[in-house]
This record gives C-alpha cells, sequence and structure tokens, in this order.
C-alpha cells in the first residue's frame, strides 16, 4: 500500500493525503508499478500563504485503516487527522 501526504512546513496546517484520494481509491501496488498523482497528467495548485511544504511517500504492507481521514465536499485530497499526525 503506497501512501504519499503534503506536509505543509507551518504546523498549523494539518497533512494532506494526496495519494489515494477521491478519484485513485486502488492504492495496492505492485513491484515496479507507477502512478502519476493526480491521474490523467492534470495538476497540483498551490495557494498563498507558499512556504516550503514538503511531499512524503510511504509504503506498507498493511492499510492504514486505523488512520482518519476528511475531506470536504468537492475537495479531491484528503486531511490527514489524529492519531495519524504521530
Amino acid at each position: 500500500y503506497v501512501y504519499v501526504l503534503l506536509v505543509p512546513e507551518s504546523k498549523q496546517e494539518d497533512p494532506v493525503l494526496i495519494f489515494p484520494n477521491s478519484t485513485q481509491t486502488a492504492n495496492f501496488l505492485k513491484k515496479g508499478e507507477k502512478v502519476t498523482i493526480p491521474e490523467n497528467l492534470g495538476s497540483l495548485r498551490t495557494a498563498p500563504p507558499f512556504g516550503k511544504d514538503k511531499i512524503k511517500a510511504f509504503a506498507s504492507k498493511e492499510a492504514w485503516d486505523e488512520f482518519q481521514f476528511k475531506n470536504k465536499k468537492g475537495d479531491s485530497f484528503f486531511k490527514l487527522l489524529p492519531p495519524a499526525l504521530t
């Protein structure tokens, strides 16, 4: 299972799960399998306040079922909620 997070520079902002997302839900990948995020060669948009955010990728043999995710209606990505932040 692959998880990709946007980790904001500001500690006041929550990490955002950018993969899997509302349109790319299958995150169990096989060795050598490639994924474009977002799919269909879309793009990620930035908005103020600008900073030095990080993108982190995690691979796990097990699904992260215990983590909590939330998103607003119409959002493509999910916020990662505690206890996942630890």
